[in-house]
Parts: C-alpha cells; structure tokens; sequence
C-alpha cells in the first residue's frame, strides 16, 4: 500500500477525532442532540428501505414478515429520535440517575462490609482500600443521582478531553509512519 495514502487516511481519521474532541468540549448536550437526530434519519432511512424492500419481495415471496416488522421498528425509533430528541436526553439522563443509585447502594454496601469486617478484627491493608473504594462510589453517585445531566455533560467532555489528547497521539504517530515507510518504486 501506498505510504501516502494510508498516512492521508490517518490524518483524515485524526482531523475527524479532534472535530469530536472540541465538539463535545464546546457543547456536548448539542453534539449529542445532533448525533441522535443524525441516528433518527439515519433509521429513518432504514426503515424506508425496508419498506421497500417488502414490499417489492412480497410479490416473489422472498421477503418474510420480518422485513415488515424491522422497517415499522426502525421508523417508530427514526421518528423518535427526530422528533423527540430532548426525551432521548431525558431517557439518558434517566439512565444516568439509575446509575447513581446503584452507585450509591454499592458504595454504602461496601462501607458497611467495612465496619462489619472491622468489627470482627481483621484490620488488613485491603479493608482500607474497601472503605476509600465505598466512599468514592457513594459520592460520585450523590453526584449523579442530584446533578445526572450536569454529570453526563462533564463526563462527555472529559471525553472530549481524551479524544483531543488520543487525536494529538496518533497525529504524531502517523506522521513518524508516513517519515519511516519505505517508499514505493514505480
């Protein structure tokens, strides 16, 4: 393969990691309404073609009713996601708050284990690292079951942060493969 070609793909895929790194930086509740209003139409037109495509097979019998089916699921959710997108972000930070009680429950289980292995004597390095371990839980969970779309927010842009970080690494990366490939001879 051409050295220049795949070091022209590199880049491309670089440029499009950094794209999404500051995107998800500058406002990560409006990329993230983009991509499922993208998703939506992109179902959408999914469905559409099944449609089709059951419609058009029906005639010979090669289609079965599943077509049907996967055409209706696939406009219901296109249209959900085009039209409804601020209830997918609801749905999502539902998800988010769901997490955060678990979160919470692991972390107040894991602080209990804590005290009762305490309680019976053992004092080995590992019964601190089950009381810090049920600490961090319970708080980061605190934070998500009161702040859940606040915390979805800031955990997109963290990665937007380490997409921006991993878009510099490969950049130098693939620059160093594009200066040590061999060349080709025509």
């Amino acid at each position: 393969m051409n050295p220049a070609k795949s070091g022209l793909a590199g880049i491309i895929a670089v440029a499009v990691e950094i794209l999404v790194g500051i995107f998800l930086l500058l406002d990560p509740a409006k990329f993230v309404k983009t991509i499922i209003i993208v998703v939506g139409i992109g179902l959408l037109i999914f469905g559409v073609v099944l449609l089709i495509r059951y419609f058009t097979g029906q005639k010979n019998g090669s289609v079965g009713p599943g077509a049907l089916i996967g055409a209706i699921i696939a406009l219901i959710f296109g249209l959900v996601c085009l039209f409804a997108s601020n209830g997918v972000i609801v749905l999502i930070s539902v998800f988010v708050w769901v997490v955060g009680i678990f979160l919470i429950i692991g972390g107040v289980l894991k602080i209990a284990s804590f005290f009762r292995v305490r309680k019976v004597g053992y004092a080995g390095g590992s019964t601190a690292l089950v009381l810090i371990s049920g600490i961090i839980m319970t708080v980061f969970g605190v934070i998500l079951l009161f702040h859940p779309f606040g915390s979805l927010e800031f955990l997109l842009q963290i990665g937007g942060i380490v997409l921006l970080i991993e878009a510099g690494i490969d950049l130098i990366s693939v620059i160093i493969a594009m200066k040590n490939a061999p060349r080709e001879v025509k």
